[in-house]
C-alpha cells in the first residue's frame, strides 16, 4: 500500500507513502574522540502552547549559495580517469505497476517561509518522517506536524529555530533558524529527532529530541559549539548506541562524524557523551550515516556503517562505494573505532566497476550544477557528487536472511547529460557489505534525479524523487519493487504530483528528499520537491 503526502504550490515537499582496528589511506590522519563544548541543554514547555513571533517586514527572498568544492573527492593511489563511459545500466521496466498512492496531501511551502519568516528561501532541503500517529515535515526554515490519518495539519507551520526558542531563549540555536534539518523517527524509543545547524560563527550543531511520542509536546533540546568548522551538509541516523551524523566540514576539506549518546539523550540527560571522528587527508565525498528505520534491531554489536562513493571520472581507479566502520564504546572511549577500507579485497571495499555497475555521476560537470532542464529554460542542480538522504537500514535476518541498506545518487545515463536515478540494495549475510543489486531508472527521456530510498520488513524497495524536463515541469516520481521482482527491475513509474511551472531566476534544488518506513513495517512515507503553478519555491 502506499500513502502521499504532496506539496502544494510552488516548490512544495511532496509526502509519499506506499507498502510495497584501522586502516588508514595513503596520508590520512584519523582523529577520533576531539572534545566538543556542549553550550546548553533546556526542556521545552508544550510545542503546541508556542507562539512564533511576527517576522520582520521587508526582508528579501534568499538563495543559500552553492559550495562549490575545491577539489575533488579520491581515494588513496587513484589514477587519472580512463576516459571510458559507462553504459548506463538502466533498469528495466517489470512491467508492474507500482502501487496508487492511499493518501495524498500538501506539505510546507515557500508561502509558509514568508509568513511565518517572513522571505522565501531556496532550496527548501525537503525531508521528514513518520511516526505512529503524526507525519513531521520540517523544510527550510519552517516545520509542521500532520495527522497522518487524515493529512490536517495538527500543529504549524512554526520556525525551524522554534523548538531551541521555546526552551533555551537568547542561544544561538534560538537566534538563528539557518536550516539543513533533519528530522527523524526513532522507531525502538518511539520518539521524535530533529536537528539543524546555526551558523553565526561559531558554528552550531542544535540537537532536539521529544520527551513521549507526541511531537505537539515537550522536547528536550541541547546546543554544541563546533567553533571554527562549519558543519555542512549534515546527515544523521538513529543507531542503537546512538545519534550519528556526518558532514562534509566545509572548507577544512574533511568529513567527520560526531556519535551522540542516544540512550542519555531519551533520558534528558543534560550532558550527554559524545565522539568525534574526521578524517585528514582525504577529501571528504558527502558520506551517509546507516539509519536504522524500524523492524529488529541490528545484530549486538554492531558498529554503524558510513558509506561514500568515490567515481573514476574524479581520478579514483574505479567506481567505488567505500563503507566504513564506526563502533563506540561509551564507558571506555578509547576503545571506539573507526575502520575505512581502502584497497581492493578489504571489507566494505566495494567495486562497481568489476561487477557491472559503474556508473557516471559528472552529470554536466563535477557536482552538476545548472543541470536538469524546465520547459522556461532555465537550469537547476542535480547534486549528483553525493550520496542521498537517508542510507536505510533493516535487519532481515531472522526472516530473510540477510542485513539491508538502500541509498541513491544521481548520475548521467548515458554521457549526454540524461540525469537518471542510481540505486542499490546493499546486503549482508554475515560475511561482510556487498551489491545484491542496483541499476539507473531511467525510463524516458526525462531527467530523474534528488532521490531517496527505504526497505520494507519482506525486503521490497521504494524511490521516490524529482524529475523533470525541457517539456515536464519539475515534478515527484516513485517507484518500487518487490523482493521477488527480477533483478535490477523496478516497477513502472508512477506520478506522485505533476508540476505546473518552473522554477526561475535561481538553480538551487532539493538538496535532499526523504523516504522513510512507516513503523507497520510496510508502507513507505516519502517526500519531495515540486513547482505547482508558475513561479517557484523562492518567487
Amino acid at each position: 500500500k502506499m500513502r502521499k503526502v504532496s506539496g502544494n504550490m510552488a516548490m512544495v515537499a511532496a509526502v509519499l507513502a506506499v507498502m510495497v582496528a584501522m586502516p588508514t589511506f595513503a596520508g590520512e590522519v584519523i582523529h577520533p574522540q576531539q572534545v566538543l563544548q556542549l553550550n546548553r541543554f533546556a526542556e521545552t514547555p508544550p510545542m503546541s502552547e508556542y507562539v512564533a513571533p511576527k517576522p520582520a517586514e521587508g526582508l528579501e527572498n534568499r538563495e543559500i549559495p552553492n559550495r562549490p568544492a575545491t577539489e575533488l573527492p579520491t581515494l588513496p593511489g587513484a589514477t587519472p580517469p580512463d576516459q571510458i563511459m559507462g553504459e548506463g545500466f538502466i533498469s528495466p521496466d517489470s512491467g508492474v505497476l507500482a502501487p496508487a498512492p492511499i493518501i495524498g496531501f500538501d506539505g510546507n511551502n515557500s508561502d509558509d517561509n514568508q509568513a511565518v519568516i517572513g522571505f522565501r528561501l531556496a532550496p527548501p532541503d525537503t525531508q521528514g518522517a513518520v511516526g505512529m500517529q503524526y507525519y513531521v515535515q520540517w523544510v527550510n526554515l519552517t516545520w509542521s506536524v500532520y495527522d497522518k490519518a487524515t493529512g490536517a495539519e495538527v500543529m504549524g507551520p512554526l520556525p525551524g529555530n522554534s523548538l531551541w526558542a521555546a526552551g533555551m531563549p537568547g542561544s544561538a540555536c534560538a537566534n538563528n533558524n539557518d536550516g539543513d534539518p533533519i528530522t527523524l523517527y526513532d522507531h525502538a524509543a518511539g520518539r521524535w529527532f530533529m536537528s539543524q545547524f546555526a551558523l553565526p560563527g561559531p558554528f552550531y550543531t542544535c540537537l532536539a529530541v521529544s520527551q513521549t511520542s507526541d511531537p505537539t509536546g515537550a522536547w528536550y533540546v541541547w546546543e554544541y559549539n563546533y567553533g571554527s568548522l562549519m558543519t555542512d551538509s549534515p546527515k544523521f541516523g538513529v543507531w542503537p548506541d546512538g545519534y550519528y551524523m556526518t558532514v562534509n566540514e566545509f572548507g577544512s576539506g574533511q568529513s567527520a562524524t560526531t556519535v551522540f549518546d542516544r540512550t542519555a539523550m531519551l533520558a534528558g540527560d543534560a550532558t550527554p557523551g559524545a565522539q568525534y571522528f574526521y578524517i585528514e587527508g582525504v577529501q571528504p565525498s558527502f558520506p551517509q550515516p546507516t539509519n536504522w528505520n524500524g523492524g529488529e534491531a541490528p545484530p549486538a554489536g554492531s558498529p554503524n556503517y558510513n558509506a561514500a562513493f568515490y567515481d573514476d571520472a574524479w581520478g579514483n581507479p574505479a567506481d567505488i562505494i567505500q563503507i566504513c566502520e564506526l563502533s563506540i564504546d561509551w564507558a571506555t572511549p578509547g576503545n571506539s573505532a573507526f575502520t575505512c577500507p581502502v584497497d581492493p579485497g578489504d571489507p566494505g571495499y566495494l567495486d562497481l566497476t568489476a561487477i557491472g555497475l559503474s556508473f557516471d555521476s559528472s552529470l554536466c560537470a563535477i557536482g552538476g550544477r545548472d543541470c536538469i532542464p524546465q520547459p522556461n529554460g532555465q537550469y537547476i542542480d542535480s547534486l549528483s557528487n553525493r550520496f542521498m538522504f537517508p542510507m536505510n537500514y533493516r535487519n532481515l535476518m531472522a526472516t530473510l536472511g540477510y542485513e539491508v541498506m538502500t541509498v541513491t545518487h544521481s548520475v548521467d545515463v548515458d554521457g549526454s547529460n540524461w540525469g537518471g536515478m542510481r540505486w542499490y540494495e546493499l546486503r549482508n549475510t554475515g560475511s561482510g557489505w556487498f551489491v545484491a543489486d542496483g541499476g539507473t531508472f531511467a525510463p524516458d527521456s526525462d531527467h530523474r534525479w534528488m532521490g531517496s530510498s527505504a526497505v520494507d520488513m519482506n525486503g521490497n524497495i521504494g524511490l521516490v524523487y524529482s524529475i523533470s524536463s525541457d517539456t515536464t515541469f519539475p515534478s515527484v516520481g516513485y517507484t518500487a519493487r518487490l523482493a521477488t521482482d527480477p533483478a535490477g527491475t523496478m516497477q513502472t513509474e508512477q506520478v506522485l504530483v505533476a508540476g505546473g511551472g518552473s522554477q526561475g531566476s535561481v538553480n538551487r534544488w532539493g538538496d535532499y528528499a526523504a523516504m522513510h518506513m512507516d513503523p507497520d513495517g510496510c508502507t513507505f512515507w516519502g517526500t519531495a520537491e515540486y513547482v505547482a503553478t508558475g513561479g517557484a519555491w523562492i518567487w
